[in-house]
């Protein structure tokens, strides 16, 4: 005989939902502190603006790659 599934109380999923706010608060913070942490090194190191140069040159390839993948499934969907 098979037997229902037991469902959550309100109780449960409320604590589930606090514990992954929790969670995305954490995350957030950690993020917060790795990007100040980087920013704090550039600045340090006084490589801003190769930096700066190099990361346009990177991400400009890969909206270029990303375009070029869009024509294709544009030219497969036809």
């Amino acid at each position: 005989m098979v037997k229902p599934k037991k469902k959550l109380t309100n109780k449960e999923m409320m604590a589930m939902i606090q514990g992954l706010a929790m969670e995305i608060g954490q995350l957030k913070n950690h993020t917060f502190t790795c990007d100040m942490l980087i920013d704090d090194y550039i600045t340090f190191k006084e490589d801003t603006e190769p930096f700066k140069e190099y990361l346009k040159e990177k991400y400009e390839k890969k909206e270029e790659d990303e375009e070029e993948i869009d024509d294709i499934e544009k030219a497969e969907d036809k």
